[in-house]
């Protein structure tokens, strides 16, 4: 397999002078809340960059993601001196799926497969071997992350521009060379919710619901049954190109939430056999546990509703660390979806118009 070449763009920032941050507020003081004017380099500040070095196997890779806590990492090559893309579960996923699919797995005769733990052990088995790859061949082999990068003194108003048109993350990097930090779109969303009192301008967009901003509503879901084995919620979000699932009961009620961060779960030897469990039963074994270690409720963190306030919706993301919220009615029923791109273009939106 070919190492594929970055999809690299490099935004040329302006240079603002700003106020020396205090030591409460990073970037902003009572006099200075314009929040489009801050530099990108303000919101990585103290900030520990995880990197992989393109020789690093991929089963080592996958196990920095886990330990790092992160789900995207800068693939460096030490030869070449440059980076050849970036290393997610996303990557990860279409790897696994493509061996599966060589074992002959996911086959026209899959639903059958699926019921014979032992095949699909000796299958897993498989693909876990052939993990002592070099990562730079699996980089960006989902073509859902590619590798952009900015400038330390890209303005936040740049960034955020930029992170609302879908694009997750941007490596700020110093001189072109050299790597200094990540700046994604949860890093950003958690920046307002942080300093939100100290930014005004912000204030009125908000404080209005999700109804009132027409943000989710109605928006296309793609669900799956809480009775559907793991598997099957992996090659869905695969084949649908989306990142997380609904998981619903059978009346049509939000259940739970299968995301590819979920992934890193499967990757240890001794959880493998879960891809042939159920989700309800995933989601109780796995979802619980890691719900009651960290003291949530991991069935219903994921779920807003259309009259909550664009504010509160923010502050559950990052406190979750999720990267999108589930919009339900009053009786549970999925009726939309909020991701971080689309509260940043709703942001990015309210401030174009204020500078127009």
């Amino acid at each position: 397999m070919s190492s594929p070449s970055p999809s690299t763009s490099s935004i040329s920032g302006q240079s603002v002078d700003l106020p020396p941050p205090s030591s409460n507020h990073a970037g902003l003081t009572a006099s200075h809340s314009n929040w489009a004017s801050i530099k990108a380099e303000t919101l990585i500040r103290g900030q520990v960059l995880v990197e992989l070095d393109a020789r690093t196997h991929l089963h080592e890779a996958c196990k920095r993601l886990m330990d790092a806590g992160v789900s995207s990492v800068p693939v460096f090559d030490p030869d070449t001196k440059t980076y050849v893309g970036m290393f997610d579960y996303a990557d990860f996923l279409t790897y696994f799926l493509i061996v599966l699919h060589r074992t002959s797995l996911l086959s026209s005769e899959e639903a059958q497969n699926l019921n014979d733990d032992d095949q699909l052990a000796k299958a897993v088995g498989q693909a876990a071997a052939q993990q002592d790859m070099p990562v730079r061949n699996v980089s960006d082999i989902s073509h859902r992350n590619p590798f952009y990068s900015c400038i330390p003194q890209t303005t936040l108003g740049q960034v955020v521009d930029i992170l609302s048109k879908g694009i997750h993350r941007l490596v700020i990097m110093d001189d072109g060379v050299k790597a200094r930090g990540i700046l994604s779109q949860l890093t950003v969303v958690k920046y307002f919710t942080e300093h939100i009192f100290q930014l005004p301008s912000l204030e009125g967009i908000v404080s209005q619901s999700l109804e009132e901003l027409h943000l989710g509503i109605d928006k296309k879901v793609v669900t799956i049954s809480i009775e559907k084995l793991v598997l099957e919620a992996l090659t869905t979000m695969s084949s649908n190109d989306v990142y997380s699932l609904a998981v619903v009961d059978k009346e049509g009620r939000l259940a739970g939430n299968f995301s590819l961060s979920d992934v890193k779960h499967l990757m240890k030897t001794d959880r493998r056999r879960l891809l042939n469990t159920t989700l309800r039963d995933f989601i109780s074994r796995v979802k619980l546990e890691q719900g009651i270690e960290a003291g949530q409720d991991t069935v219903l963190v994921f779920q807003v509703h259309a009259k909550h306030t664009l504010r509160l919706v923010m502050a559950k993301i990052v406190a979750t660390k999720a990267h999108r919220m589930w919009v339900t009615d009053e009786s549970g029923q999925v009726i939309g979806v909020v991701t971080l791109t689309d509260i940043l273009r709703v942001i990015s939106d309210d401030q174009a118009k204020r500078e127009g």
